[in-house]
């Protein structure tokens, strides 16, 4: 049945792109920032796929990892609405993906991931996914690159109320102002979430409540921008805190664990337009705060990590065929905890440099070089080659990049008590890919990229018995990945009708390549939670004033362990969502009202093994926008 339903999705979904117009179809008209090649994404050398301030505004109630989910290639491993949400990107999990926010890293520098259950969606204006060139322009990180932006909307004020099932109630609000060269931004969202919510438990054959679960997540995010004649600056403040239960698998009882989160976030910059040249300087604070508690085992970890970060950069314009960029910058981090005998501290330097060459008409070469000395485990080198070669002007071009990529251990893996490992070096990797990317903008507008890629990492850390058979930090495992990914996405306007459909798919085969030791069962099989096929899509139609957005992801199934055992293999599972949207201008004041249907037709489904996710459930959001 979900095979057919699939099916017809896609037949409907290709008879609209004839004449279809959504508002994430990337055609040329905006620049990339994840990749620090400020070109075109038909001029890029590798694959990037933007989410837009349009497409999140739809997203009431949801959190990056459900945005990234429906509206990207990559497989977001979720334990639960307000559980962990990690990212996993070419077969690599979110250790080896680099998330910024405004160009600055958001790693959690103890655990290495980033929890995009504690980020809503609408904290942010803007989401680019890149392969990248990888560690030569933005350092640690082997599999790509996730960049959040907070863009202004200025001379305008709104608010809005969101109600949905199983006890989630939404406020939020923002106001944009502008005074001569200065514009103000802020934007903030409380939420409760009780989270006892509906789910089908495929042992009892029955329908369950999830009796524990709930969530608070409390966001404000500010900005402050001027400029004037070639000189402009921008200080953005960001400040979160999440409180939430933790639940525990179905068969392990309700459990008792909570977790609070919270953040401040602090980044200040400045650009100088000189001639051929652009200078920016930047400046990182922040403070990140978790306390995890469980009573049932007498168990509470709290830590702070505190980061601070100065980068400088400049960009030199030498002619029309050169573009030269060299950055430099240095990190501290503190991290002080009561798993750790005394504070642990690491200093950071790196330099690079990166250019944009055209020696021939319609060829451009992307060389790019970064060198990261760390204090506690030494030196990485990152080169990176990349190249884009125009075969029709204007709309196909063939792409493709080679980097040698780095992770640099976490604090956990270095200082964990009874497993941490001193003598850690970084994770290496080697990637590659090539692939064709396709645009045309007209009364038809379209977009589509292919890429195959390549990666091969060693030194991998893993977390194994040592030679007295207690679990440590090793470096001891090599991965490999290959597979293949396809965006795409078409879009019209018809008189007042606006049709529009995107999708991407993309194929993983990941695997342990080498021995660990001796009679490793695992080498060749697919990595655990890691989907060889994952689809997303999406068809959208609207016409004055009235919209409606059908979404649709399909995970293919899943081994939950390294020997890939069939009696623990997660199923595959398909999901539709429905949203719909009206919109009223009346004078300068906008109402608009969107409704949620999300797993529309009711699919008993889990993400991570034993951990379910709910059954068909609504949200409703009211908001009101006043426009000066």
């Amino acid at each position: 049945m979900r095979v057919l339903i699939l099916f017809l999705y896609l037949f409907s979904t290709a008879y609209l792109q004839a004449q279809t117009k959504p508002d994430t179809v990337a055609t040329g008209e905006f620049t990339i920032e994840a990749t620090r090649i400020h070109k075109p994404n038909l001029d890029q050398p590798v694959h990037v796929s933007r989410i837009d301030s349009a497409r999140i505004a739809l997203q009431k109630g949801m959190d990056i990892g459900d945005v990234l989910s429906q509206h990207s290639f990559l497989y977001i491993r979720n334990n639960g609405p307000g559980a962990a949400s990690v990212i996993s990107q070419r077969g690599f999990g979110g250790e080896q993906t680099r998330v910024l926010w405004e160009g600055m890293p958001i790693n959690h520098q103890m655990l290495g991931v980033t929890d995009l259950s504690l980020l809503p969606a609408g904290t942010f204006s803007e989401i680019e996914v890149t392969s990248g060139s990888g560690s030569s322009l933005y350092g640690s990180g082997i599999s790509g690159t996730v960049y959040l932006k907070s863009s202004p909307q200025p001379d305008q004020v709104s608010l809005g109320q969101s109600v949905g099932s199983f006890g989630n109630y939404i406020t939020n609000g923002s106001a944009g102002i502008s005074l001569g060269e200065f514009t103000f931004n802020l934007k903030g969202s409380t939420q409760n979430n009780e989270n006892s919510y509906r789910y089908y438990d495929q042992s009892t054959g029955s329908v369950e409540n999830r009796s524990r679960g709930a969530f608070e997540n409390d966001q404000i995010i500010g900005g402050l921008n001027w400029k004037k004649n070639n000189l402009s600056a921008k200080s953005s403040l960001w400040w979160s805190r999440a409180d939430h239960e933790i639940t525990e698998n179905i068969y392990s009882g309700p459990g008792s664990a909570t977790q609070f989160d919270e953040s401040v976030r602090w980044v200040n910059s400045m650009k100088l337009y000189a001639d051929n040249f652009v200078w920016e300087g930047k400046i990182y604070l922040a403070k990140t705060a978790l306390d995890y508690f469980n009573p049932d085992i007498n168990t509470e970890s709290k830590s702070e990590s505190r980061d601070l970060n100065a980068e400088f950069s400049t960009t030199w314009f030498f002619s029309e065929n050169l573009e030269l960029n060299g950055n430099i910058s240095g990190m501290i981090t503190e991290v002080e905890t009561n798993n750790y005998s005394e504070i642990k501290s690491r200093k950071q330097f790196s330099s690079g440099v990166n250019a944009a060459i055209i020696p021939i008409e319609k060829l451009k070469i992307y060389p790019a070089f970064r060198l990261d000395h760390y204090s506690d485990f030494g030196t990485a080198v990152s080169p990176s080659i990349g190249f884009n070669i125009a075969l029709i002007e204007d709309e196909f071009a063939l792409r493709g990049s080679v980097a040698r990529n780095f992770r640099a251990p976490t604090f956990n893996d270095l200082y964990w008590p009874d497993g941490g490992n001193e003598n850690l070096k970084a994770e290496r990797g080697v990637k590659s890919e090539v692939g064709l990317v396709h645009e045309k903008t007209g009364a038809v507008s379209f977009s589509q990229q292919l890429s195959f890629f390549y990666i091969n990492m060693d030194e991998g850390i893993k977390w194994l018995p040592n030679s007295s058979g207690r679990f440590q930090a090793q470096n001891i495992q090599e991965i490999t990945s290959r597979g293949m990914e396809w965006s795409g996405g078409i879009s019209t306007q018809i008189a007042n009708w606006q049709f529009g459909s995107d999708h991407s798919v993309a194929y993983t085969r990941a695997f342990i390549s080498e021995e660990r030791f001796s009679g490793d069962a695992a080498v060749g099989n697919q990595l655990p939670y890691i989907p060889q096929v994952k689809y997303s899509g999406s068809v959208h139609l609207a016409f004055t004033g009235f919209s409606v957005m059908f979404n649709g992801v399909y995970v293919d199934e899943r081994f939950t362990t390294e020997q890939a055992n069939e009696i623990t293999k997660a199923d595959s599972y398909l999901v539709f969502d429905a949203t719909f949207n009206y919109s009223r201008n009346i004078s300068k004041t906008e109402i608009s009202v969107i409704a949620k249907a999300n797993n529309l037709f009711d699919e008993s489904y889990s993400i991570v093994r034993f951990y379910p996710m709910p059954l068909r459930n609504f949200l409703i959001n009211l908001t009101l926008t006043q426009k000066f």
